[in-house]
């Protein structure tokens, strides 16, 4: 195989190789190889190699600098390449026994490149990394990284986007950036039972996470050691400790996400140089806001609403210097009852030993059970989940009957869906919207506005549907 390939390489240099080209691999030979990494030896920079349908199990077995032996699958030495499989659930790179590797193992690798693509293949039982690269772009679409040690390893300076791809079954975490990353982004990916989905660390720079879900796994989302960046229109349920965490991080924006817990923390701050955000809900049994120290926020135009044994906002360790504020006024929590909200607040008001104070007045919207003409006994309006897809509930409440209006309107201010427009007895009332306009027809991913009018009482909210 050596000898083939530096004949067919020296006629290739010979005959001036300079034009980008395409190669084939093919698991029942009809292509130019069977297997990936003689193509890539062969490749130069700028090429695509289409990987067809089928198992790669193959490995080489490499020893570092400094001692160290390693398996790679795909070793990548060109400054561009581009890899392109059959679909992610049909050329899968990675052995079919998870504990055939001996040695450290990683599923694609590179050092000192410009640009790296992989898209719609699967990397699968890598016992350590799926994907390390350094320097240069990566660049993943429709792929996914399951039942592996960790998923995606950057340190990249030149920024990287991850679309479409999917993450399962991550013993640490699913995508980690390490310095120089900058101007990193991940849109449109799911995560499933990852140790950690995103992990930024040391500095990292305007790393984004947009549109993604994460179901279970320990944490959805961490910025740490001076990193930055921002997590908008995220769906993330059930994970363990928090969906999003600021622990030492740089600037954080938070916008728009849906938050579920069961037993872990909504989102925790340790520190944060600051974070701002709106829109976003929260809802957890445990604590919808940790805070472990100080944290300088805009956070306002959130809903909070805790579960049965939960708390809205906790101080989980005390701040032994001077009293500190932490602004968390105009949002919503789940009643306009001060007294309830005080409750399931725990801060300095409550210990000696805590010096940090949750300011959370004046609360967003109307307070209700103050008399005052002309504001109707609505106690509660919530949509949730928000963002949506494919549909989301209206939640309403209201203690006398009224006349109600439900409306959906785009941001031009064109109506597009009527809801309901009738009278409602007192009483507890849900609606659900499928996203789908008046006449049937579904609409595009977007933000929404849905008006609620009872009488003289008027409230808007904007709501994101994610296709």
């Amino acid at each position: 195989m050596t000898t083939i390939l530096t004949t067919v390489l020296i006629a290739l240099v010979c005959n001036g190789h300079i034009h980008a080209r395409t190669w084939h691999i093919e698991r029942d030979g009809s292509g130019d190889f069977i297997w990936i990494q003689p193509a890539v030896e062969l490749a130069a920079d700028g090429d695509t190699i289409l990987i067809g349908p089928g198992r790669y199990p193959e490995y080489w077995t490499v020893t570092d600098e400094y001692g160290q032996v390693w398996d790679f699958y795909v070793e990548v030495k060109h400054d561009s390449l581009t890899f392109i499989g059959a679909g992610k659930d049909a050329t899968i790179i990675g052995p079919e026994d998870p504990e055939v590797n001996q040695n450290l193992a990683l599923g694609f690798t590179g050092l000192d490149y410009s640009l790296l693509r992989i898209s719609n293949l699967c990397i699968e039982n890598i016992n350590y990394e799926g994907v390390y690269f350094r320097d240069g772009r990566l660049e993943m679409d429709a792929c996914q990284v399951r039942n592996s040690y960790s998923g995606i390893v950057v340190e990249i300076g030149g920024g990287g986007l991850i679309t479409g791809c999917h993450f399962e079954e991550i013993d640490e975490e699913a995508i980690a950036s390490f310095p120089p990353t900058n101007d990193f982004e991940a849109r449109d990916c799911s995560f499933n039972n990852c140790e950690a989905g995103f992990s930024f660390n040391w500095g990292s720079q305007n790393c984004r996470v947009i549109d993604c879900e994460f179901t279970g796994g320990v944490l959805g989302c961490g910025f740490s050691d001076g990193s930055s960046g921002e997590v908008r229109g995220c769906t993330i349920t059930g994970t363990q400790n928090y969906g999003i965490g600021c622990h030492l991080s740089g600037a954080v924006v938070i916008e728009n996400n849906y938050i579920d817990q069961d037993t872990g923390w909504g989102i925790a701050f340790v520190s944060p140089e600051h974070v701002g955000g709106s829109g976003n809900i929260v809802i957890s049994n445990a604590n919808c806001l940790d805070f472990g120290s100080r944290a300088d926020l805009d956070f306002h135009g959130n809903h909070f609403l805790r579960g049965p044994s939960g708390y809205f906002a906790r101080t989980t360790d005390y701040w032994p210097y001077s009293p500190y504020h932490v602004d968390l006024t105009d949002n919503y929590w789940g009643t306009y009852d001060l007294e309830e909200i005080a409750t399931w607040i725990f801060d300095g008001y409550d210990s000696d030993v805590v010096n940090l104070y949750l300011d959370y007045e004046p609360i967003s919207g109307p307070v209700v059970g103050v008399d005052e003409p002309g504001i109707p006994e609505a106690l509660s309006f919530r949509v949730f989940p928000n963002p949506f897809n494919p549909s989301t509930q209206i939640h309403f409440t209201l203690t006398a009957s009224r006349q109600v209006n439900l409306d959906i309107f785009d941001l031009l201010g064109r109506r597009i869906a009527v809801l309901a427009n009738r009278h409602f007895e007192s009483g507890e009332h849900t609606f659900t919207w499928y996203g789908r306009d008046d006449d049937g027809h579904l609409v595009p991913s977007g933000t929404y506005l849905i008006r609620m009018e009872a009488e003289d009482y008027v409230e808007t909210q904007k709501i994101m549907l994610v296709r």
